[in-house]
């Protein structure tokens, strides 16, 4: 998808700018991504892959499941954690839902 299109949904963030308004935005957010601060976050983000890996054992052995929406719910649980220190475990589904629907209404609406 280009740039353009995540600019309709995302807005003109990080993800989204270019040039000198990209650049002061990666200034501010470089401190969040220092090598020091994501160590302390690893351990959360492996007991997250952990408790996924535990439930796939458990929950799903023999079973088939979507992999594609495993690793979005793993994400947004590593993100919740980490970045909000929320438990969004149970609002996974929901959100994956509608980024896809969001998604599709972006592609549709750039065609």
């Amino acid at each position: 998808m280009r740039y353009e299109q995540l600019k309709y949904l995302l807005g003109n963030g990080l993800l989204t700018s270019e040039g000198e308004f990209w650049l002061r935005q990666r200034r501010m957010i470089q401190p969040a991504f220092h090598k020091q601060k994501l160590q302390l976050l690893t351990s959360e983000m492996a007991a997250c892959t952990e408790e996924m890996l535990n439930r796939w054992q458990n929950d799903l052995k023999g079973k088939e499941f979507n992999l594609a929406a495993e690793m979005m719910a793993l994400t947004l649980q590593i993100v919740g954690k980490t970045l909000l220190n929320a438990d969004v475990k149970s609002e996974a589904k929901n959100v994956g839902d509608a980024l896809s629907f969001l998604l599709r209404a972006v592609n549709i609406r750039n065609v």
